[in-house]
């Protein structure tokens, strides 16, 4: 399983983001997510010159961290991020 398939599997969207003038530097994250450490959440996202390595930097840092999904609402949503593969 990739990070894409994950996505797919928890109906989950992925923002990438190009930053202009910053060395096409890209980065990536779910939308509206935070991970859980302990009790505090925390804001995770990947970096990279490319929109795959953005990703990759993103999945290793939220694999088996818990996924905190709109976390302030009604819908809140946890799910434990799997070991993936790099797309």
């Amino acid at each position: 399983m990739n990070i894409y398939e994950f996505a797919d599997e928890i109906d989950k969207k992925i923002i990438i983001t190009r930053y202009p003038n910053q060395n096409n530097r890209f980065s990536a994250a779910f939308d509206y997510c935070e991970t859980k450490r302990g009790s505090c959440l925390c804001s995770e996202y990947g970096n990279g010159k490319t929109p795959q390595e953005a990703l990759n930097n993103y999945k290793n840092k939220i694999v088996g961290k818990t996924l905190v999904f709109d976390a302030m609402s009604n819908d809140r949503q946890e799910y434990v991020a799997p070991k993936m593969e790099d797309v």
